[in-house]
């Protein structure tokens, strides 16, 4: 926990104990957040989520208010209530002036859209919001990247791609998500430019140069793209003689046997009749 999400969680602590010592009364907020977090720990979460509205609605502007808006959050996507954890997340982030808390409620929303939702388009406006507000991490640009190329925008995909190259932690992450983008690139010209499926030859080489990665999947995922593009290139000798280099579980068996039917039909279609006479 970051030393400034830990002066308000000790804040809280501290008006909890003023508050007891005091002898509030059963209704009071600090009752109902303390409420909150027993029901929380019983896995009671519909019941938590009520005890912290009241805290909400009783300390709106407080202390108590903004960390149980936070704890509300987090508790619906516990839940897996992802839209009101969203919404109450923007809440907090909008409200608190605690950077520390603000930072890692910006990621948790970030999650939201980008792994729970799957929301593109809202995960790559947040995320761009977090790179203008100088939160350059390395893990923000590689979502962006690849919010960017689900969207279909691949220049924008391409460019944060390019800025990962230099990040040691993610350059062979950012090398193989390059070669995706220009694989659909490719895929997309050739089938509106008579003669563009030449670009496949780069993609090749971007699936070659991915796979010198250390990481097994890395190297396993480019394998198999460079596989692949030499099937949209024609040349199915390569494409099965790049998925023998990996080891063969059913994934790469399935698609040798499918490329072999694929030249199978194609000499049949060679020594037809029309070919014989």
């Amino acid at each position: 926990m970051g030393r400034k999400l830990l002066a308000l969680s000790k804040l809280i602590a501290q008006l909890l104990i003023a508050s007891v010592l005091s002898g509030c009364h059963s209704d009071s907020i600090e009752n109902h957040y303390v409420l909150a977090e027993k029901l929380w720990r019983l896995k009671k979460y519909n019941a938590a989520l009520s005890e912290f509205e009241r805290v909400l609605q009783k300390d709106p502007d407080g202390p108590f208010g903004e960390r149980a808006l936070y704890q509300a959050g987090m508790t619906h996507l516990f839940v897996k209530e992802y839209r009101e954890a969203a919404d109450k997340l923007r809440q907090f982030i909008q409200r608190s002036k605690h950077e520390q808390a603000v930072w890692e409620a910006e990621h948790r929303l970030g999650d939201i859209y980008y792994q729970y939702m799957a929301d593109y388009q809202q995960a790559f406006a947040h995320y761009s919001l977090m790179l203008e507000k100088g939160d350059v991490d390395s893990e923000v640009l590689f979502r962006l990247a690849r919010s960017a190329f689900f969207l279909g925008r691949f220049h924008d995909s391409k460019h944060y791609l390019f800025l990962l190259q230099d990040v040691p932690v993610m350059k062979e992450k950012a090398l193989l998500e390059k070669a995706h983008v220009l694989f659909v690139e490719a895929t997309r010209d050739s089938q509106r430019i008579e003669g563009g499926g030449i670009g496949f030859e780069q993609v090749v080489k971007a699936y070659q140069m991915a796979g010198s990665a250390q990481d097994a999947q890395i190297v396993y995922d480019a394998r198999f793209g460079e596989a692949s593009s030499y099937e949209a290139l024609g040349r199915l000798d390569q494409a099965i003689a790049t998925l023998m280099l990996l080891s063969p579980d059913s994934l790469v068996k399935k698609r040798i046997e499918r490329i072999r039917e694929r030249m199978a039909h194609k000499k049949q279609r060679m020594n037809g009749p029309d070919h014989e006479r």
